[in-house]
């Protein structure tokens, strides 16, 4: 919901036949889905041929076609880190969606630390 407001901040709607889709899961790393940092250049999914963009702690796919993302947030480096880890989640969310605005000539949203 957050991030349908920030989108909307950011005039993603402007165009009513452009609505984005965000499916985000939060697994425990990126490697239980086959996913690794290191495979940042090729194709990173495992069992399909999905071009996945693999970041530290996130990775995504997103279909230009249908407009629908499909992404991992991982959270156990958060935990051995000690870090905020709400804050630190919605960075993540934050970076996936910004990486898709970006490879569509969107604005980005912006993280409000609150």
């Amino acid at each position: 919901m957050w991030l349908n407001f920030q989108a909307l901040k950011a005039d993603w709607y402007c165009e009513e036949a452009c609505i984005l889709v965000f499916n985000f899961t939060l697994v425990r790393c990126l490697e239980d889905k086959g996913l690794a940092v290191s495979e940042k250049s090729g194709n990173a999914a495992a069992s399909s041929n999905e071009k996945w963009i693999v970041e530290d702690g996130y990775a995504y796919c997103h279909d230009s076609t249908s407009l629908k993302t499909t992404a991992f947030i991982a959270v156990a480096d958060l935990f051995e880190a000690g870090v905020g880890i709400d804050l630190a989640i919605k960075g993540r969310l934050v970076s996936v969606v910004n990486g898709v605005a970006k490879s569509l000539g969107l604005q980005n949203v912006m993280l409000l630390f609150v």
